[in-house]
């Protein structure tokens, strides 16, 4: 998950570097109150964790911290505010979730010739191998156009079922 807090609200004392330094804020840094005001990722108060790092402390090596499920559970912060706090999920890339974008993403950027080399242009090439892992004919499509002639000219006659079947990819 990647975690961006906005600027904090009326009365909240986000702790910044400089003050870390002095010892009776150091604790702030690990208030999860601190950085998330919002009502549903605030309520974490009987949370292992909410307000004491556990991680890097030589005493917690080798003991598990239970802790309930809800203290796993974050939503995204509903403001709309420009300056607001915002949670965003990373998960691995998928054929499932690739294939269908890739695809119609390689066909975007034909014909792939690179104008200052006689080669295709990288992001044809980025795009043609992650197609690699999707459908066999997606995989083929992805290789006829990166090559003579449709990297050179898409309107060629060979280029057509390439981009038809690039528009159609799916995970195997």
């Amino acid at each position: 998950m990647l975690i961006t807090p906005g600027t904090p609200g009326p009365g909240v004392d986000r702790p910044f570097l400089p003050v870390l330094a002095a010892a009776n804020n150091s604790a702030l840094a690990d208030v999860f109150a601190s950085w998330f005001e919002d009502p549903e990722n605030n309520n974490k108060k009987t949370c292992p964790g909410n307000d004491t790092e556990h991680a890097g402390s030589p005493s917690s090596f080798g003991r598990a911290q239970i802790a309930d499920a809800s203290c796993d559970t974050v939503v995204v912060p509903q403001s709309r505010a420009y300056d607001r706090d915002r949670l965003w999920t990373i998960a691995p890339e998928t054929p499932a979730s690739m294939c269908p974008r890739a695809g119609p993403a390689l066909v975007r950027n034909t014909p792939c010739k690179d104008s200052s080399a006689d080669k295709a242009k990288d992001v044809c090439t980025n795009l043609a191998a992650k197609l690699q892992q999707c459908s066999a004919g997606c995989a083929a499509a992805a290789q006829v156009m990166i090559i003579p002639p449709c990297r050179n000219d898409s309107s060629s006659s060979q280029c057509p079922p390439a981009q038809a079947a690039l528009l159609s990819c799916a995970a195997p």
